[in-house]
């Protein structure tokens, strides 16, 4: 079992989709106040709702959500309430056409995100790609780059070499880069 962020362990026994979309929310007993909210992930056990108004923990509700073009009702309990604002509803009781009406919403977010991933594994494989070609290039670029560089020629028992020679196959590894910035003066 999986430990939320606030250490607890994760109940939840289906994969849940991020997704956008609403429900409102009719508390039972009906008190005509029907409380609208944003879906912010949806699953087969329940959903999680941005509410505008507080819901109470443990409440009964009649759900409807909206996903697209896709809309079902279901019994449900406010099961997790976090900063007032946001409702964990759980699915209590589904009709078996609004049951299928979900796992149809449920696969096509599945198949959306299994899309996005090999999307972004593509993207992640071609930048590393285009960094190792960038950096070959830019590998080069220093080689060639340091074959004109003056390589000055060390004295070798004391004698003066006063001329500098270009160095064709010299690496030179660079140091670092040090600027010295009087502030004061």
């Amino acid at each position: 079992m999986s430990k939320s962020a606030t250490g607890e362990a994760d109940r939840r026994r289906t994969p849940r989709f991020v997704c956008g979309g609403h429900a409102q929310l009719d508390c039972l007993p009906s008190s005509g106040l029907a409380l609208r909210g944003r879906l912010r992930d949806l699953s087969l056990g329940g959903c999680c709702l941005d509410t505008t108004l507080p819901v109470d923990f443990g409440a009964r509700a009649e759900v409807l959500v909206r996903v697209n073009a896709a809309s079902f009702r279901a019994l449900g309990e406010i099961r997790a309430v976090r900063d007032r604002s946001l409702a964990g509803v759980e699915f209590v009781q589904l009709s078996s056409r609004g049951r299928e009406m979900l796992a149809d919403v449920l696969a096509d977010l599945a198949r959306r995100n299994a899309a996005i991933n090999t999307l972004r594994a593509e993207r992640h494989d071609q930048d590393e790609e285009a960094l190792a070609r960038q950096l070959e290039t830019a590998r080069l670029g220093m080689l060639s780059f340091g074959r004109w560089l003056p390589v000055p020629q060390e004295n070798v028992g004391g004698e003066e070499s006063g001329n500098n020679q270009h160095v064709e196959a010299s690496i030179i590894a660079p140091g670092p880069l040090i600027v010295t910035v009087d502030l004061f003066g």
